[in-house]
């Protein structure tokens, strides 16, 4: 099955099926539907305003979290979804992806050997 079919699949039944049981805080603005970094940075920028505009010092401080999914336990996580009442299939065809993909790099015409793509272990 050609992977962009298999993502938009699981990425649509995340997003229609599950919604009631896959919910998030409302102050979480990355991956949703009708959020963005955008959304976030007006936000931010709008807070930041009020309180400047009110004689307030604002001080802020920011964590990159760009590999917090390389540290995900996926044992936990897979428990997280169980506990939300997600059907086993849709959990095991998710985790069967996280954990059994692998890639290769073509230089040219040539290939490396393929490797396990880990992230979470």
């Amino acid at each position: 099955m050609n992977i962009k079919i298999l993502s938009g699949c699981l990425k649509w039944c995340s997003w229609y099926c599950f919604e009631n049981q896959l919910l998030s805080d409302p102050l979480q603005f990355g991956f949703k539907q009708i959020s963005s970094c955008s959304h976030a940075l007006f936000t931010f920028k709008t807070v930041v305003d009020h309180y400047v505009k009110c004689g307030s010092t604002v001080t802020a401080s920011a964590l990159d979290i760009s590999k917090a999914f390389n540290k995900v336990d996926h044992y936990a996580l897979r428990q997280v979804l169980m506990d939300k009442s997600l059907p086993r299939n849709f959990i095991g065809i998710l985790f069967n992806w996280l954990t059994k993909c692998f890639a290769c790099v073509r230089w040219g015409g040539a290939f490396c050997f393929w490797f396990p793509i880990s992230a979470g272990e």
